[in-house]
């Protein structure tokens, strides 16, 4: 894990502490959950102590920190996933109203002396049933509310919330149980709650739910943990958070017996000694931006060695002083830590399962009741000094392992989420493993999601990544690559040929020929003569380095040579065993059946998504007629369905879609509002725009070729084999984009003058 600092975006100052709270929305939530926090340190002060007077047994007090986090064991995952499919703001409602209705029945038993250890526990679990509800939620609403470049810092600023809290609460918290009144103390937590749902009922609902998918929560949460297996990181991220969550529980747990039976301090002292740890946690929050810069990728094994050696010396203090130093330092090192692992699962995860994977994350962090249990018993057998001191050595060791493990960059995480590495694929043959049927290509079956290469070869793209995503396509189970001898003049050829040299037996490699100039610049864009065949053929099979090309596409027809006699050289080279199968790019049905009198037809590559439809009408049942396999190439309307651009200016550099007619100015309000609604639909049913658009096209019965020149985007196509959407989606799909719903022409017209329309 490193904690590389977020930046400006002159990129070399941090992002200023405070930064988040210039957002309305945000600044709301945070204010409202500051004065939450403040009343459950009220709770978290009085109930152990109380437990403490009425037990006098460490167990027992360490068994109501159990009370409080064991249902975040039982409830994350299906909470996480509801938070992906459901209104998060209704969720935190009902959450907040669970813990409102706990904190108050214990207050009046408190008030009424009917205060047992049995009802203490039985309220504190009710208690955590709904933080448990409520907390994958909570998370994943951050993102929703500030910029990219602010949600490291926000997260933090959630943290700083909860320790600014922390260090009044326990003081304030104790100081009423030492006067008696420990009521007020849960009551002011119950009103603390009914204070965050005034404030959630301001903020807009987060997405439209209708028509989400059925059995939502059991395959959401099953999506989740398939997205954690399928990544490396992110795996070894949820285990040291895990495993520092279990040996670090001792130190709250065990703290009102630590400071009762060694250090001899009464309620009012227990609760200043715990106001201390959130002093040092409040310090964390305004300095973890500048420790990240400073110890880069090890902030997370030091952290956690500085709390580990800082908790061991609290658990050998003999005196308060000492114990007051340790616990302020183990405090800052704690906060250092965990929010520094909590930004980075959040910033790890697309936002299609980014609740799926928090609440992961927050399972991780539940195996705390799992420490504090085991501290407490540890505790009766040796006391509570030694119990935290032995928990807290395992700390050190567990820092020592962390420097041993590559863990996924904090920095790195807000632009692209961590990408699994080539030597441990996700899950083999992930795409064979989808209810999408195989399709056909001149006898060979492939997968129906293939992989165009083109993109790869842009300039400014990095060829280790572009390698990388080749190898993680195989990995997935892509079989079908597509290249051209057109695309960097032959060098994306050599690439996809270098990258999967050592399986090229597994794979389809689909190259095409043709161009031989640029539309609307040369006299001559197309040669489809005899002669040019052959040469094209020669030099893409000394490219791919093989000596019979997969499927060989004849890029566009060439207006001065006829069909027939372009596939007839094509046949040819067939019968010489130089082209396995041949394919037909940008054509009509009077064409391919022209081509078909001369030799039979492999596949026919043309545009084809929701919003380029022109081949469902005619094309694809011709397809299917003559058994060709119909391959959609920029099935996601070259990058206008992600939904990710909503003005020309943000596309990149070069991008074909800034170019096109459809995001001039005549067209593009209309056609973004129409992409806004795909979003809302895909949101409905817990996918993302690309998602859904790449799921329309498979449902036709076609080969969906998505360009990907980075994991990151290859990971999301191919989840989206996985998230079949049900017929209602599907109708709603054909009503939002009737043919021709989007406005303005595909190409431009130079390129546009050499396809069927």
């Amino acid at each position: 894990m490193t904690g590389r600092g977020e930046r400006s975006e002159a990129g070399t100052d941090p992002v200023p502490a405070f930064a988040p709270l210039r957002v309305p929305a945000y600044r709301r939530v945070w204010c409202a959950m500051t004065v939450s926090h403040l009343g459950t340190y009220l709770q978290l002060s009085a109930a152990p102590w109380l437990m403490h007077e009425m037990t006098r047994s460490p167990l027992m007090v360490a068994l109501v920190t159990s009370a409080l986090l064991l249902p975040r064991l039982l409830l994350t995952i299906p909470a996480g996933a509801l938070s992906d499919v459901i209104d998060r703001r209704t969720i935190m409602l009902v959450a907040q109203a669970i813990s409102a209705v706990a904190t108050g029945s214990l207050a009046v038993v408190v008030a009424v002396g009917a205060l047992s250890p049995t009802w203490l526990l039985g309220f504190t679990l009710l208690l955590g049933v709904g933080s448990a509800i409520d907390k994958p939620s909570f998370q994943t609403m951050v993102p929703d509310l500030v910029p990219g470049r602010l949600r490291a810092q926000a997260i933090t600023l959630n943290a700083g919330a909860h320790h600014a809290a922390r260090v009044v609460g326990p003081s304030l918290g104790g100081l009423l149980v030492a006067l008696d009144v420990a009521e007020f103390a849960f009551a002011g937590n119950a009103l603390s709650f009914l204070l965050v749902m005034a404030v959630l009922t301001t903020l807009p609902r987060d997405r439209e739910t209708a028509g989400a998918r059925r059995a939502a929560g059991t395959r959401s949460a099953v999506e989740g943990i398939r997205f954690v297996r399928s990544h490396p990181g992110l795996r070894r991220l949820l285990t040291i958070t895990a495993f520092f969550t279990l040996t670090s529980a001792s130190v709250q747990a065990l703290l009102p017996s630590v400071a009762a039976e060694d250090l001899l301090l009464d309620a009012r002292g227990f609760g200043v000694l715990y106001g201390i740890f959130g002093a040092g946690a409040l310090l964390a929050t305004v300095s973890r931006e500048r420790m990240a810069l400073l110890w880069g990728p090890h902030m997370v094994p030091v952290a956690m060695g500085i709390f580990g050696l800082a908790a061991m010396a609290l658990g050998l203090a003999d005196g308060s002083v000492v114990a007051g130093v340790a616990i302020a330092l183990a405090g800052l090192a704690w906060v250092w830590t965990m929010t520094t692992l909590n930004a980075t699962v959040q910033l790890s995860a697309p936002a299609w399962v980014r609740g799926r994977v928090v609440a992961l994350y927050v399972l991780a962090v539940a195996m705390k009741p799992v420490g504090a249990f085991i501290s407490g018993a540890l505790a009766e057998m040796l006391g509570p000094g030694t119990a935290v001191t032995l928990m807290s050595a395992t700390t050190v060791a567990l820092a020592l392992v962390a420097t041993r493990v590559r863990l996924p960059v904090l920095g790195d995480a807000d632009s692209q989420y961590l990408e699994p590495e080539m030597h441990e694929p996700p899950e083999p043959n992930a795409v064979a493993d989808v209810a999408w049927p195989s399709v056909a290509i001149g006898g060979r079956a492939v997968p129906p999601l293939a992989l165009g290469c083109m993109s790869m070869t842009h300039p400014g793209r990095s060829e280790e990544e572009a390698r990388a995503t080749l190898r993680r396509a195989y990995e997935a189970g892509v079989r079908l690559f597509d290249t051209a001898d057109r695309y960097a003049d032959g060098r994306n050829e050599r690439l996809v040929a270098d990258a999967l040299e050592d399986v090229r037996d597994e794979v389809v490699i689909a190259t095409k020929f043709g161009f031989v100039g640029k539309p609307g610049r040369d006299t001559r864009v197309v040669d489809g003569s005899p002669g040019h065949v052959r040469d094209a053929c020669d030099a893409s099979l000394r490219r791919l380095r093989t000596d019979r090309i997969d499927l060989w596409y004849l890029h566009r027809l060439d207006p001065m040579v006829p069909v027939e006699e372009t596939v007839g050289a094509m046949a040819e080279l067939v019968e010489a065993g130089k082209v396995a199968r041949i394919g037909l790019s940008e054509v009509d049905v009077a064409a391919l059946r022209r081509a078909e009198a001369v030799h039979p037809i492999a596949a026919v590559q043309n545009e084809f998504s929701l919003s380029t439809r022109g081949a469902e009408s005619e094309m694809l049942p011709a397809c299917r007629a003559s058994g060709v396999a119909f391959v959609g190439y920029s099935p996601l309307g070259i990058g206008l369905l992600t939904g990710c651009y909503l003005a020309p200016e943000e596309l990149p550099d070069g991008n074909r879609l800034a170019r096109g007619p459809r995001m001039d100015e005549a067209h593009r309000a209309a056609n973004l509002e129409r992409v806004a609604a795909l979003r809302r639909l895909a949101d409905s049913c817990g996918m993302t725009p690309a998602q859904l658009a790449l799921a329309w096209v498979l449902a036709q019965g076609a080969i969906a070729l998505p360009g990907s020149a980075r994991r990151r985007h290859l990971d999301e196509n191919v989840w989206a084999l996985r998230l079949r959407p049900d017929a209602d989606v599907m109708h709603a799909l054909e009503a939002l984009f009737p043919e021709g719903a989007i406005a303005g022409a595909r190409k431009p017209p130079p390129g546009l003058a050499l396809t069927p329309g």
